[in-house]
């Protein structure tokens, strides 16, 4: 797991594109919306995300550390789409943080799976 929510919103992305579902699911805060109990049914979810889009890009506009929640600001280019998000990450053991939900988006033509981070 990273050490920082930067490290983690990176690997996050790049776990899209690489179509690792199951390291986006790890990584999934439980409170977060896009987490559900019908686990078969999200990994069908992630996957077929992850087969329609084209990552190319990720762009980090703000970092903000803490000890026990961080925040990333980035853009995410996804082939001719892009989109500025702010994500809430919060420390969940020694080990590292989780993101949960997405507190602003803008311009965003995938609700479900973007982050993640």
């Amino acid at each position: 797991m990273p050490s920082d929510a930067l490290a983690l919103m990176r690997s996050r992305y790049s776990a899209l594109a690489l179509h690792l579902v199951e390291y986006i699911i790890a990584t999934t805060h439980p409170d977060n919306t896009e987490h559900t109990k019908d686990i078969e049914e999200w990994k069908r979810s992630i996957a077929e995300f992850c087969e329609n889009v084209h990552f190319t890009g990720l762009k980090i506009i703000e970092f903000v550390d803490g000890a026990e929640e961080a925040f990333v600001t980035f853009r995410a280019i996804l082939g001719d789409t892009q989109f500025v998000e702010k994500s809430r990450f919060f420390k969940v053991d020694e080990n590292g943080f989780m993101r949960v939900p997405s507190l602003s988006r803008k311009n965003s033509l995938y609700d479900a799976f973007i982050l993640s981070l």
